[in-house]
């Protein structure tokens, strides 16, 4: 069964989001970014700290891809079980979900998007509401195939 995993122990280096401006994230999400960093994945990963604090995670966004579409919305749709809070946005990419989860131990939410085969996990430090993760996710979704 197919399942998304955050990336551990990937190396980030300085960089510029492949998805996303730093400052269409900070407009998107309400934080002031300081620092970018590219995740070393394959795909790429983004990782955007806080302008003030420049150790203070304010977002992440990993793409995983899957043999076929349909195990990939598969994965979207599973990524969301155990989370009563889950809201569906029909509307993004192929398909999304939007629940709250941890952002290195603190409260958060993350929008899980699925476009073709590929997966794309939308992660910020926003604890209500689900929106700043949803805006992400309606921004880069058209960069997915």
């Amino acid at each position: 069964m197919p399942s998304l995993s955050t990336p551990h122990g990937v190396r980030e280096v300085a960089g510029n989001c492949p998805y996303i401006s730093a400052q269409a994230f900070a407009d998107a999400e309400g934080d002031r970014v300081g620092r970018v960093t590219v995740l070393q994945s394959r795909p790429a990963g983004c990782r955007f700290y806080f302008q003030y604090d420049p150790s203070q995670l304010i977002g992440e966004i990993t793409v995983q891809v899957f043999g076929t579409p349909t195990e990939a919305y598969n994965a979207m749709v599973l990524s969301a079980r155990g989370h009563p809070e889950v809201q569906s946005y029909p509307d993004v990419g192929d398909g999304a979900v939007a629940f709250q989860t941890p952002l290195r131990g603190s409260p958060a939410w993350q929008c899980v998007f699925a476009r073709g085969r590929s997966v794309v996990t939308v992660r910020t430090q926003q604890p209500y509401p689900a929106l700043n993760a949803v805006n992400l996710a309606r921004e880069i979704a058209p960069k997915f195939r």
